[in-house]
């Protein structure tokens, strides 16, 4: 994960750099009134616990690269710049562990896939100069997650198949989430940014549906907290005008 974040960091540090030098020597007055679309690509890691009746049976991270893309629109005001983003993302975050309760020899897995993501925030930002943006973001969440329990040895008790706790779920999960990130003009009418996110989704109750011959739905409660860190490029519709 260092590496992916270091990588991120790096990009973001030679387009603000590189964009610097050209600004410089060609300077142009900069505004942030408008809107604008763009593309997004970055690295997150979701901590996630699962417990049963009180009891936390297991806990991992979910980790993996995310991308997708963002949408908004801003009002610049003297130094201070307000607006709303949506943003969508597709992520390959995974984790898994063993569930040591159920199976002291680690042959049950649980396991956890986020397979999308998506935010709608309102943004508040100040220009620490005409090209560089720092903001910070607040709003709702949105996370697909894929839970899955399996394979618990079959238990035959006087020739009665025993309890398996064998089951996937597949929820949309509801939250907030807040952020912080830089954002620079380097290009007449394109930026770049670079964000930090939270997502907070706390603890719910999760039906299992049962597969393997389990007979029936089972229910955890499971914790589950999104971290996020992403660079990104907006082709903004204002900007690079007179305010």
């Amino acid at each position: 994960m260092q590496r992916v974040v270091f990588a991120l960091l790096a990009g973001f540090a030679f387009v603000v750099v590189g964009s610097s030098g050209a600004s410089a020597a060609s300077p142009a007055p900069f505004a942030w009134t408008g809107c604008y679309l763009g593309a997004n690509v970055g690295y997150g890691w979701a901590p996630t616990k699962w417990n049963d009746n009180g009891t936390e049976f297991t806990s991992h991270s979910a980790n993996g690269v995310i991308g997708g893309g963002q949408f908004g629109c801003d009002y610049q005001s003297g130094a201070w710049v307000f607006g709303i983003q949506g943003m969508v993302d597709a992520a390959g975050m995974k984790g898994s562990s063993a569930n040591l309760l159920l199976d002291p020899a680690g042959a049950v897995i649980d396991s956890t896939k986020i397979s999308s993501f998506a935010t709608l925030t309102g943004r508040f930002g100040y220009t620490v100069e005409p090209a560089t943006l720092l903001y910070v973001k607040g709003g709702a969440a949105w996370v697909r997650s894929s839970f899955r329990e399996c394979c618990e040895p079959t238990v035959v008790i006087f020739d009665t198949l025993g309890p398996l706790n064998d089951g996937i779920a597949d929820v949309t999960r509801t939250g907030w989430t807040i952020g912080a990130g830089l954002e620079r003009m380097f290009a007449p009418n394109w930026s770049a940014f670079i964000e930090y996110g939270y997502i907070g989704l706390g603890s719910s109750s999760v039906r299992f549906s049962p597969i393997n011959s389990s007979p029936g739905p089972f229910i955890y409660h499971i914790d589950q907290n999104v971290h996020t860190v992403l660079l990104g490029l907006n082709y903004r519709f204002g900007g690079f005008g007179s305010r």
